[in-house]
């Protein structure tokens, strides 16, 4: 088969199967509420370095 002929696959997925139990474990890990993450709050609130050269600031910052 050359290179024509192959099926194109999106290359930013990935397919898994599990069984049923995992699955719904799986499930409930994602509908479960957030959990508190006072790291990733901070990070958020940061500027951007890509940001910071067009002078937009972040949530908790001064310049």
């Amino acid at each position: 088969m050359n290179n024509s002929q192959q099926t194109k696959e999106p290359q930013d997925q990935v397919l898994f199967s599990v069984d049923a139990e995992t699955f719904r474990q799986f499930c409930e890990l994602l509908d479960a509420p957030s959990k508190d993450n006072p790291g990733l709050a901070r990070l958020m609130k940061l500027t951007p370095p890509w940001s910071k050269a067009a002078d937009i600031k972040g949530a908790g910052e001064t310049m």
